[in-house]
């Protein structure tokens, strides 16, 4: 077989101009080059000696995507069952999961109903009648990512639970780990303990697919940390970064590197890793992004300053223009009057 393909902007460009067919119906929060580059790493990269893990599967996109460049991939026979899918799939009734899974599914009105009512309905929208209510006003959506990944069931195992007591399933390797779970830095720390010892070294790939973004700067943190195991092989212009283990890793390592809980290594001395996170970008929009990822670290550590001055750098860097702003997630950090920050009259350099 030749060498899987070099993970390129133009790969992925070949994908979107002649898209597999679920592509654009795979409802989730991805963006078009996100949705490339999981069914490439599926169809063109996978080689089949280990597993895909998709941990924090929501309803779905992810999986239906890998699922769809499984299918595709000529290198393996052997396609059963080989993505392994997991994720806690419970929430408030009006929590961030629930919101989400309403907007995705299409749910807008203008009084919303209730919570479980508008849960209800949604679900009967996509054909799914089953709704559990759970106790403390939670609720189950497995039910819904079971709808919305009927279709490439068996190309999925689907584990429901807590990340924190979850580990690979089977005697194989971790061939492709994606992390879209890692919502606190507590989080971060349990995947890399319980998945990171599944990876191979040369050979697995880590998928981030919040790395590019504002609003989780403990991820530039941890993998800066960890550079001398993982080298970053691609960006996409917003949201997912890959990375590659170049040396054996296991539970020991991370707390020897990284600590033991996220008061040895989320602290404000670590500012520095952001800033060489920033320097490996591969593309001008994922520096400013991580520049605001920056900016809000210094907020999470009390440092309002500091935050301001690092969000009024970046602008005059990148001149980053107030269109810019405006459409990405980085005026929700001006929007919250977190920074108050006049950034019409910064990003002319004044």
């Amino acid at each position: 077989m030749d060498e899987p393909p070099t993970l390129s902007a133009e790969l992925l460009a070949r994908v979107l101009a002649d898209p597999p067919p679920e592509l654009w119906p795979a409802r989730g929060q991805l963006t078009a080059e996100d949705r490339a580059l999981y069914y490439v790493l599926a169809r063109d990269v996978y080689e089949g000696w280990g597993e895909i893990v998709d941990a924090g599967a929501l309803i779905g996109a992810s999986a239906r995507l890998f699922a769809a460049g499984l299918r595709d991939n000529p290198r393996v026979a052997d396609k059963r069952g080989r993505i392994q899918v997991f994720d806690l799939f419970e929430d408030r009734v009006d929590g961030p999961c629930a919101t989400q899974i309403r907007r995705l599914l299409g749910e807008v009105v203008a009084q919303p109903p209730s919570p479980p009512r508008a849960l209800r309905r949604v679900f009967r929208a996509v054909g799914t009648r089953v709704v559990r209510l759970l106790g403390g006003g939670r609720f189950d959506f497995l039910p819904v990512f079971e709808q919305e990944t009927r279709a490439c069931r068996e190309y999925l195992r689907v584990f429901k639970g807590d990340i924190r007591a979850q580990r690979p399933h089977g005697d194989r390797p971790v061939e492709i780990l994606s992390i879209d779970v890692a919502k606190s830095p507590e989080l971060m720390m349990a995947v890399a303990r319980n998945f990171f010892p599944s990876l191979v070294p040369g050979r697995s790939r880590v998928v981030h697919q919040d790395y590019l973004f504002a609003f989780q700067p403990w991820l530039h943190v941890f993998m800066e940390l960890l550079a001398d195991w993982f080298e970053k092989e691609f960006d996409t212009e917003f949201c997912s970064t890959v990375f590659r283990l170049v040396r054996p890793i296991d539970a020991a390592v991370v707390e020897r590197v990284v600590g033991r809980t996220p008061a040895d290594w989320y602290r404000l001395e670590n500012a520095h890793l952001i800033e060489r996170a920033i320097a490996r970008c591969d593309r001008r929009y994922g520096k400013i992004v991580v520049s605001g990822a920056l900016a809000y670290f210094y907020l999470q550590q009390g440092r309002r300053d500091l935050a301001v001055a690092a969000f009024e750098q970046a602008m005059r860097t990148y001149d980053v223009s107030e269109e810019l702003v405006q459409k990405s997630e980085l005026a929700r950090l001006i929007d919250r009057q977190h920074l108050d920050l006049a950034y019409r009259t910064a990003a002319r350099g004044a």
